[in-house]
C-alpha cells in the first residue's frame, strides 16, 4: 500500500467545539457576578473604614441628639420646619446648589444657623455642642451660633419634617427621603457635595 493510499484510509476525526479551550457564556456570567459581589463588599468595607465618613456620622448623631433634647425640653419641632430661608424648601435639587455653589452657600449656612439658634436655647444642647469634633464646625462670623459641617467642608443641611425631595438614587430616581418618625433631620451631601445625588448622602436618622 502506497503512502497516499494509507493516508486516504485513515479515519477522519472531528473536534467537538465543546472541548475547545475557553469559557462558556455561563461561566463568564458567573465570573462577572462574583466580581460584582466582591466590589460591593469592598465598597462597604471602605466606607466603614473611611475616617471622613465616621467624622460626619458622629456630627450627624450629635445633631440628632440636639433635636431630641429640643423636643424633650418642650420645643416645638414644627417651628423648625417653618424656616424662612429659601421658602423652607426641601427640594434636594435646589439645596444641592446651596451646598456646593459658592455663591449660594451662605443661604445654606444661614438656614442651618437659624435652626441651631433655636436648638441652643436648651442648656443640654449647649453642653452637647462640645461633643462636636473641632473640624465639624464651619468658621463663621458668629461664634455664638456654630454651623455643623461634614468632613468634606460642606455645611450640614437642615431638612424639614416633609423630607428631602427629588433625590436620585442609582436604582430609583426622584425619591423623597424622610425620617422614620416623620421629624425634621440633618443631612450631609457626602463627598460629591450634591444632595440630589443620593447614593453617598448621609442622614442624622441613619447614623
Amino acid at each position: 500500500m502506497s503512502a497516499a493510499d494509507k493516508k486516504e484510509s485513515e479515519p477522519v476525526t472531528f473536534r467537538n467545539p465543546r472541548n475547545a479551550s475557553g469559557f462558556t457564556m455561563v461561566e463568564l456570567l458567573v465570573v462577572i457576578a462574583i466580581i460584582g459581589v466582591l466590589i460591593g463588599i469592598s465598597v462597604i468595607a471602605f466606607r466603614s473604614l473611611d475616617p471622613s465618613g465616621k467624622t460626619t456620622s458622629a456630627t450627624l448623631h450629635n445633631a440628632a441628639s440636639m433635636l431630641a433634647e429640643f423636643q424633650a425640653g418642650g420645643g416645638d419641632i414644627g417651628s423648625l420646619s417653618r424656616n424662612p430661608i429659601n421658602g423652607g424648601t426641601s427640594d434636594a435639587s435646589i439645596r444641592a446648589s446651596l451646598v456646593r455653589d459658592s455663591t449660594q452657600r451662605p443661604l445654606a449656612i444661614e438656614d442651618t444657623k437659624k435652626v441651631m439658634q433655636q436648638l441652643l436655647r436648651v442648656p443640654a444642647n449647649r453642653t452637647a455642642l462640645g461633643k462636636f469634633p473641632a473640624e465639624a464646625i464651619l468658621k463663621s462670623d458668629d461664634p455664638n451660633t456654630p454651623v455643623p459641617a461634614d468632613a468634606w467642608g460642606n455645611p450640614i443641611v437642615f431638612v424639614p419634617a416633609g423630607g428631602l425631595s427629588k433625590v436620585d438614587l442609582s436604582d430609583n430616581p426622584n425619591q423623597t427621603i424622610q425620617s422614620p418618625d416623620g421629624r425634621p433631620f440633618f443631612a450631609s451631601a457626602g463627598p460629591d457635595g450634591l444632595l440630589n445625588k443620593g447614593n453617598d448622602n448621609r442622614y442624622s436618622f441613619r447614623d
